[in-house]
């Protein structure tokens, strides 16, 4: 259940001019930005990392790439409210 939610909020967020090759493989869930690659403080991947902590989502950048792996107590419902706040973010982050 979680992997298949997963994977459909991941195609819907294809359509994001940021997102650049979401993908995912079980219930790990993955996506690239478009934004030039920088490092520490200025890296995009990483201020909008610190961002969703702020907002109770934990996620793992890796370059331009964030990774998002719920556990697997995860609900659907869990998976949908992160992915919102996931697209929320980066209609409204600089």
């Amino acid at each position: 259940m979680i992997s298949k939610v997963t994977h459909e909020r991941l195609e819907l967020m294809a359509n994001n001019p940021r997102v650049h090759n979401p993908r995912s493989i079980g219930t790990i869930g993955a996506f690239d930005f478009k934004e030039k690659k920088n490092y520490g403080e200025d890296d995009f991947a990483y201020r909008f990392s610190k961002r969703c902590l702020d907002e109770n989502i934990l996620l793992r950048p890796l370059g331009n790439v964030i990774y998002t792996v719920p556990p697997f107590c995860s609900t659907k419902e869990d998976i949908n409210t992160t992915y919102d706040i996931i697209e929320e973010l980066l209609n409204e982050f600089e």
